[in-house]
């Protein structure tokens, strides 16, 4: 499976971060966030694009993403031997601060893309005309 690539850019108050990949996986991204953090995503950027409030709530978002596939991980493994296996919540923290580590060094880069496009559409919006009201 080909890992999803995050770019990261700052976007008025917050970030807005472009998901490249596989387009499945980017919703399944795009949507986790909006159900747990309340994110708006939309994808007419790239495969998604996902609005969060800081750098800081994104890894936040990373380490959730990672802690559930860690816990599913867990119990699928586990699931075929009939015998009742509790998780330690604890360890499953730990492995999944650890992968989103590895996500955000590997996967993850910074780049103001958000002002790119703002530049390049500059000529759209001064190119604009308005209609004036003629005087009755």
């Amino acid at each position: 499976m080909n890992p999803l690539q995050y770019i990261v850019s700052n976007n008025g108050f917050g970030i807005a971060i472009g998901i490249c990949g596989d387009k499945q996986l980017a919703l399944q991204d795009a949507t986790l966030a909006e159900n747990i953090y309340g994110s708006n995503h939309n994808d007419s950027l790239f495969n998604h694009l996902l609005y969060m409030p800081s750098v800081e709530a994104f890894k936040k978002f990373l380490i959730v993403k990672e802690y559930f596939c860690v816990w599913d991980e867990h119990f699928s493994r586990n699931k075929g031997t009939g015998a009742r296996t509790k998780g330690n919540v604890m360890q499953f923290t730990r492995r999944a601060i650890k992968r989103a580590r590895l996500v955000m060094e590997s996967q993850v880069r910074y780049e103001n893309f958000m002002q790119q496009i703002s530049n390049r559409n500059q000529e759209y919006m001064l190119g604009g005309y308005q209609d004036e009201q003629e005087e009755e």
